[in-house]
């Protein structure tokens, strides 16, 4: 049995419409990776803003009550001490705020120093994402 040339034609439309399909199906999930990872990067990003401006917040409360509690105390411990010892308790309060400023700027730079990398899980998403594209698959143990 012969094949006609219509049936070999229509074999070869659909199988160029095959391939035009399996292109067409390898973009729509490209875009949708892109879109997911985008998303995750929006999603980040929202993160580190609202973190960014929960800790201004309670940073900039914390540092004005502080400064209002140590003001008022110093000026309480030199007036008690005014007819005295006066001099030895401004230098005093002051060494004590020195100490004060010196720990919380340890502190604060420890802070900033372990916070975690922005982005680490999106970054992380991609590097699976390039890990499966090469075929390298990592199975949990």
């Amino acid at each position: 049995m012969t094949e006609s040339p219509f049936s070999a034609a229509a074999g070869a439309a659909r199988s160029s419409e095959g391939l035009f399909g399996s292109a067409r199906r390898l973009l729509a999930t490209f875009v949708e990776t892109v879109q997911t990872r985008l998303e995750l990067l929006r999603t980040e990003l929202q993160e580190e803003v609202h973190w960014a401006a929960r800790i201004l917040i309670w940073a900039a409360v914390c540092l004005l009550a502080s400064v209002m509690t140590l003001l008022l105390g110093a000026l309480a411990i030199v007036f008690w001490f005014w007819d005295s010892y006066r001099e030895a308790a401004a230098l005093s309060v002051t060494g004590f705020f020195l100490l004060i400023s010196l720990v919380a700027a340890a502190v604060l730079i420890g802070k900033l120093r372990h916070h975690p990398q922005a982005l680490t899980h999106t970054v992380e998403e991609i590097k699976e994402d390039v890990r499966q594209l090469r075929g390298v698959h990592e199975y949990p143990r």
